[in-house]
């Protein structure tokens, strides 16, 4: 099945990644943005989740790892705000809205893995620090290789909570995600769950739980260079 297919099919069922332009299309635009791609990005903190997949190893033996996410805040610190604070979760009339203790509810392999539902924990809700959605804030930090992190939506100004990491490069995502982050240590628990496989349903599974999540606090910002933000694994 190809990208294109599996998205459309996910847009019906939730907050998800737009369609995919043909791969003419996107290889032009990768060869076009690798020669403009010159951003600074500067890690302003990093922002971990404790992940759980249930019975990776079989019956009662589960995997356990830490996602650390560097988050770019002074390229989109409104973006950055709001998946730091849902990191680390924030009141709402009573309600509290947390990362920890929801899940990774979608996993297409080769492309991407999404949770963030912090309302309905399955794909279909979501809740910003701003209100049931925000604006898309600029469109700087490129979908540029595997362990970007970026924000799930509904297509234009409808970003909420939910956010996806990606397994590969792909930068036709550009101009329709707002990405933020970039994973820095456990691209290994990021590939554990993207090797999940889905029920006909479009669920995982294999349970994928955030146990935990929270805020490092880093002592000092400090820059990925550009060797760093194209790699695909941990950053070093």
């Amino acid at each position: 099945m190809s990208y294109k297919s599996v998205l459309l099919t996910l847009c019906l069922l939730s907050a998800v990644i737009v369609p995919a332009l043909s791969a003419k299309k996107a290889t032009k635009q990768d060869e076009k943005e690798e020669v403009k791609d010159e951003v600074q990005y500067i890690v302003t903190e990093e922002v971990y989740l404790d992940v759980e997949i249930e019975n990776f190893y079989g019956p009662d033996n589960h995997f356990g790892g830490r996602i650390v996410i560097g988050i770019f805040g002074d390229l989109v610190p409104m973006t950055a705000l709001n998946f730091i604070t849902l990191a680390k979760g924030f009141k709402k009339r009573g309600i509290l809205y947390k990362y920890g203790g929801t899940s990774f509810h979608r996993a297409v392999t080769d492309f991407m893995i999404q949770g963030g539902d912090v309302t309905h924990n399955y794909g279909e809700g979501g809740m910003s620090l701003y209100g049931p959605m925000f604006d898309d804030e600029n469109f700087v930090v490129s979908h540029q290789s595997a362990g970007i992190v970026s924000m799930a939506n509904y297509g234009r100004n409808s970003n909420a909570s939910q956010f996806f990491i990606l397994l590969q490069k792909s930068r036709w995502l550009n101009g329709r995600h707002v990405a933020f982050g970039k994973v820095i240590k456990g691209m290994d628990a990021v590939r554990k769950i993207g090797s999940v496989k889905s029920s006909l349903k479009g669920t995982l599974i294999n349970k994928v739980r955030i146990i935990d999540s929270g805020v490092v606090g880093i002592p000092s910002k400090y820059e990925l260079s550009a060797k760093q933000m194209s790699s695909d694994d941990d950053v070093e």
